[in-house]
């Protein structure tokens, strides 16, 4: 992939909307492209989220 690492920001309106299936396949994704050569990053907005939203994605 040519890189260590790679960063995703979380897609907030699938996370406001509740479509939290989306969410994880995007999540997962971005691993599966990371693979074993680059470590993936996920990027919680916190300053966007509720404390509801905050706890379903750490889950």
């Amino acid at each position: 992939m040519g890189c260590a690492a790679m960063d995703m920001v979380i897609n907030l309106g699938a996370l406001k909307d509740k479509n939290y299936d989306l969410v994880k396949y995007e999540i997962k994704e971005l691993v599966n492209m990371c693979g074993k050569d680059a470590l993936s990053k996920v990027i919680y907005e916190l300053c966007f989220l509720i404390d509801e939203e905050i706890a379903i994605l750490t889950l």
